[in-house]
């Protein structure tokens, strides 16, 4: 499920026009930075409520049970993304395939979703708002949100981003610098043995 949830994002990203995805998210970011997620946002099923607030709430009220999911989330400053090559390294940056086979791309992809978590899941509301509800890209971003709502995929994000950062990174890391024998970073293939007994 974890992976599915990796990979909705790839999808939706890809989905999207580069200008437009780096908008939605620039706006994103700018909600998440401004947001009072505390505040007492009403009730959606409140009378004389028009259907334009109604919606509003209910995003409202989904955005502070997932803002509670953890107190590390970050809000970063907006960063314009037009601006040649500020966006490296931010919201901005495109998100690789993540591959099963390729462990590293999984971990990216964690570290990833769980940096920008509150301003993935605007983004996906923000898709579902202004695409057609019978659209591939609505329909990508829809199954995404209602992912995110639930606690369960934030712990599994967590649970791998930490995995990768205190077990795995180190070794990838090895794998990539040493240049034993072989003088080319990556061809360590007579090493791997000591290095499995090491990790294990």
């Amino acid at each position: 499920m974890l992976l599915s949830c990796f990979m909705r994002h790839y999808r939706l990203q890809e989905s999207v026009d580069n200008d437009q995805w780096r908008h939605i998210l620039f706006k994103s970011t700018e909600f998440v930075f401004d947001c009072n997620h505390e505040n007492d946002h009403g009730d959606p099923e409140g009378p004389n409520v028009s259907a334009a607030e109604k919606h509003k709430r209910s995003f409202l009220q989904s955005f502070s049970k997932v803002y509670a999911f953890s107190s590390d989330f970050k809000k970063p400053v907006p960063v314009d993304a037009t601006a040649t090559g500020t966006w490296k390294r931010t919201v901005h940056s495109k998100l690789q395939a993540p591959i099963l086979t390729h462990w590293w791309t999984v971990g990216v992809a964690s570290s990833f979703v769980f940096d920008y978590y509150l301003i993935l899941f605007h983004a996906c509301q923000t898709i579902v708002n202004v695409c057609p509800s019978v659209s591939a890209t609505s329909a990508i971003a829809s199954d995404l949100f209602s992912m995110m709502l639930n606690q369960e995929t934030f712990l599994d994000v967590a649970l791998i981003r930490g995995f990768h950062k205190s077990y795995l990174n180190s070794h990838f890391d090895w794998m990539q610098s040493c240049q034993d024998l072989a003088s080319a970073q990556g061809f360590q293939s007579h090493n791997i043995a000591v290095r499995h007994c090491f990790m294990q």
